[in-house]
């Protein structure tokens, strides 16, 4: 009891504030809806197949798509009855009125493309951003497929001819739309706060929906200069970044919906920056390796290292790598004095520990206590031997004890910080008692809150003060939309694709890639990168050691065996031990309707793993494909990766996910056989003499206190600068930020764990 009062005492000397409203439904936010790129022929007319993401409306997607939404409930009927998350649409290709990314295809003119392994005509078309039909109508007589080393017509496409230099408006309208604010429309066209007011005489703080803004244009005349270049053959979007001396994301932008793989003859427009540098610098997008990266820019690798020093032969994602310019063809540029090199393309200064060893934080932790729900000591003591989590009151107080073990042990190693936690839900009169308190202007580092309608206001005030702010639970993407200063905790389930074809690429080069989907339209982008990817990337075919074989032969007690499409025989293998067979490195996909299973075992291998994928939500079919494969596995050797969704299945057969070695995606993964994992959970018991439960976010909190507590200790304020560098043991995940230009911050790292031996483990450690 006396631990519980000292608690309640030690809340009330921080200022926890308390309010009288109970907690609301958490309000969507707008979405911004992104315009699929894949585009399928369904009995003769072309459709663009929209993913419909978490938030989404039918509305929203038919202003993107600029159709009727009656076109889409016409081709789409049970859409009528509402649209969810993971749903499939077929959008009318033929009625999209994309205006800033028109092309014209000038009659006559063409150039000619010669099929490489593996590439189909789908995939042809949609790199260099043709129609199919219209390849097809430029070679008589083509059918749906390609083949290696044919050679096909490609239609040149050009670009509007008018550039951005025509414009002559020194400013720009905007009109407000819902959610915005003055922040995130001035860090929409990166021009300060202040100069939308001069714009805008007698604007107020408080901007309505429909108000049109005048927005200053940057540089003289309102615009920068530009000018077209020419696309020839063998350059690439990131050779002529390098030509021009502009980053790769600078050229996007000034062509919006550039597609990486450049037509010859395609006409794209370059900025003229005025200034002339000696390098630029790219982002690494993911772990890359050097080399690559000088094949994409056409640099020698060997100058690449003399100007990356510092750099190995694998970087990681968000590194910066300087790239020389390539000043030998910059015949039409205007020839200026050579200026020394630009500060403000220099990587900061990461080293500043000492310094900030000296200074003083100011943390604010932003909770929802419902401490009005606690009217007496004694109701704070009858919880104590209850389920909290059965209470609002107390629900997220296991988040708060986790952060302060974080807080405990900076404070020990000398970080000093000043802590305020405050009571804030999702109601309007708590949140606006807190930003009325004049210390909050003062913070470096915020907190929470939990709840969208409180989060979103007081992202709005962090962002006016250059204040950084923490989502520690929110999963939706559109929280970081248009607030540079907030960082996402919890990954999206967009990053999942990418990082399941890294793991496999890493832990599987010589499996036998399986992929099963259950329908023929959902999870087909996802299908569709992964195949593409892990085709790309790992080799094509697969070398198996005969003796290996032989053993596998010996096994199944035949002399013979049809495997991976080549048959192998014992004769055969005896003769040739020293040596190995060679077979198909290529991925398997496979539509399964109804019950048709029983053709499953062909696209088995009898030689290697198979590494199962299987994209379903249903429950029944999950099980009884499970059941299927666990009847195999007594003869063929499976790893199976499930859906994210299993896990929230809550009677899948224990022995088959153990059988068939199961992964799964998780957000969040304790390992509690790890010994650091275990100290910590002992530190927990004895502070608070209770147990530490994921549910109740104890992890959660430890672990956004440790992460950003010790980025402040170690680089200061601006410590956004230095995460590419900064890498911290953490209790259940890790923290990899990717930042979009104009957002914020948001983690991209899924924990993949494994059942093992009755466990479920991190397969990633």
């Amino acid at each position: 009891m006396e631990k519980i009062i000292a608690f309640v005492k030690k809340l009330l000397v921080l200022g926890i504030l308390t309010a009288l409203f109970p907690v609301v439904l958490m309000a969507q936010q707008e979405i911004v809806v992104k315009k699929s790129e894949i585009i399928e022929n369904i009995d003769g007319k072309q459709f663009y197949m929209h993913f419909v993401k978490q938030g989404e409306t039918l509305f929203e997607i038919a202003k993107a798509y600029d159709v009727p939404a009656e076109n889409i409930y016409l081709n789409n009927p049970n859409a009528k009855s509402g649209i969810k998350s993971g749903q499939i649409l077929k959008i009318p290709y033929k009625e999209i009125k994309n205006k800033s990314n028109a092309q014209e295809l000038k009659p006559g003119e063409s150039f000619q493309h010669i099929v490489k392994g593996k590439e189909t005509l789908y995939g042809i078309a949609r790199s260099y951003g043709a129609d199919i039909n219209e390849i097809k109508g430029l070679n008589p007589g083509m059918g749906d497929s390609v083949k290696e080393g044919q050679v096909i017509n490609i239609p040149v496409r050009y670009k509007p001819q008018k550039s951005i230099s025509e414009k002559t408006s020194a400013t720009l309208k905007h009109t407000v739309e819902s959610g915005e604010t003055l922040y995130s429309i001035s860090r929409q066209y990166n021009i300060p706060a202040d100069d939308i007011k001069a714009a805008n005489p007698g604007m107020q703080e408080s901007l309505k929906v429909g108000q049109e803004l005048l927005i200053p244009a940057k540089g003289p005349g309102g615009q920068k200069s530009t000018k077209n270049h020419e696309v020839v053959a063998g350059e690439t979007l990131y050779s002529i970044a390098r030509q021009y001396g502009i980053s790769p994301d600078d050229l996007q932008q000034s062509n919006p919906g550039i597609n990486p793989t450049l037509s010859i003859g395609q006409v794209i427009v370059i900025p003229e920056t005025g200034d002339q540098k000696t390098f630029i610098l790219y982002t690494a997008q993911k772990n890359e390796k050097l080399q690559d990266i000088a094949v994409r820019f056409k640099v020698p690798y060997e100058e690449l290292i003399t100007l990356n020093p510092d750099l190995i032969k694998k970087v990681g994602k968000g590194t910066k790598v300087k790239i020389p310019v390539d000043n030998s063809k910059k015949t039409d540029l205007k020839q200026e004095v050579s200026q020394p090199e630009s500060k403000d393309i220099e990587s900061p200064s990461c080293d500043k520990k000492k310094k900030n060893e000296q200074t003083t934080y100011n943390v604010a932790l932003m909770l929802p206590l419902y401490l009005e729900e606690v009217d007496s000591l004694n109701n704070v003591i009858a919880f104590a031997g209850q389920d909290v989590a059965k209470s609002s009151a107390f629900k997220f107080i296991q988040f708060y004890e986790g952060f302060m073990m974080a807080v405990d042990s900076m404070k020990k190693a000398g970080f000093k910080m000043n802590l305020h936690v405050y009571d804030v839900d999702n109601s309007s009169s708590k949140i606006n008692t807190v930003l009325d308190k004049p210390e909050l202007t003062g913070m470096d580092l915020i907190i929470g809150p939990f709840y969208v309608d409180s989060f979103k206001k007081m992202a709005d005030f962090a962002g006016n003060n250059n204040i950084k702010i923490v989502n520690p639970l929110s999963t939706r993407e559109e929280i970081i939309n248009g607030y540079p200063n907030v960082f996402k905790l919890k990954p999206a389930p967009s990053f999942q694709a990418e990082q399941l074809a890294d793991f496999i690429i890493d832990r599987q080069p010589r499996s036998n890639i399986i992929i099963i989907r259950q329908n023929k339209y959902k999870y087909q982008e996802e299908v569709s990168f992964i195949k593409n990817y892990l085709n790309s990337h790992r080799a094509t075919s697969a070398s198996i050691k005969n003796k290996d074989i032989l053993y596998i032969l010996d096994s199944l007690n035949t002399d013979k065996l049809l495997s991976d499409n080549i048959l192998v025989t014992k004769d055969r293998i005896t003769r040739s031990l020293s040596e190995s067979t060679a077979v198909s490195n290529t991925v398997k996909e496979i539509l399964i309707a109804g019950d048709s299973t029983s053709n499953l075992r062909y696209s088995l291998s009898h030689l290697r793993n198979n590494f199962i994928i299987i994209l379903s939500e249903e429950k029944v079919f999950c099980q009884d494909l499970m059941s299927h494969l666990n009847k195999l596995a007594d003869n063929y050797q499976i790893t199976l990766f499930g859906a994210p969704e299993w896990k929230k299945f809550d009677d899948m057969e224990t022995q088959y996910l153990i059988n068939l070695n199961t992964h799964f995606f998780v957000p969040s993964l304790v390992n509690y056989s790890d010994n650091q994992v275990k100290k910590w959970i002992e530190n927990f018991r004895a502070a608070y003499s209770t147990e530490p439960s994921m549910n109740l976010y104890a992890f959660d909190g430890f672990d956004a206190g440790w992460y950003f507590l010790n980025a402040l200790f170690r680089y200061g304020k601006d410590f956004e600068k230095c995460l590419n560098e900064f890498d911290i043991r953490l209790i259940q995940t890790k923290f990899s930020f990717e930042h979009l230009k104009g957002n914020g911050y948001q983690n991209t790292y899924w924990n993949i764990g494994q059942h093992y031996d009755y466990q479920f483990i991190p397969a990633t450690h």
